[in-house]
């Protein structure tokens, strides 16, 4: 089965992500700390919205807070928290 559209550009980005981190290596420590830093800031955001945007539309569809859950490797009461 070919990959979908965006598993193929997730895969793109973690190529991408694991090819900077491994360029970072040669960066000065402060550089290299500072680019670690901001990359996990940048996508701790963008993960978070995305969790919470895909979290509230499974509810919409009427998902089960276990069934969400269970899809997303957390807790029910995580997956409330989401949505409150």
């Amino acid at each position: 089965m070919p990959d979908s559209e965006w598993t193929t550009a997730i895969n793109d980005i973690r190529d991408q992500v694991e090819e900077l981190c491994s360029c970072l290596r040669q960066a000065p420590l402060e550089d290299r700390l500072q680019a670690v830093a901001t990359l996990n800031n940048t996508f701790a955001g963008l993960n978070d919205r995305a969790l919470r945007e895909a979290v509230i539309a499974a509810r919409a569809e009427g998902w089960a807070l276990r069934r969400i859950a269970a899809a997303v490797d957390c807790s029910h009461e995580q997956v409330r928290l989401l949505t409150t």
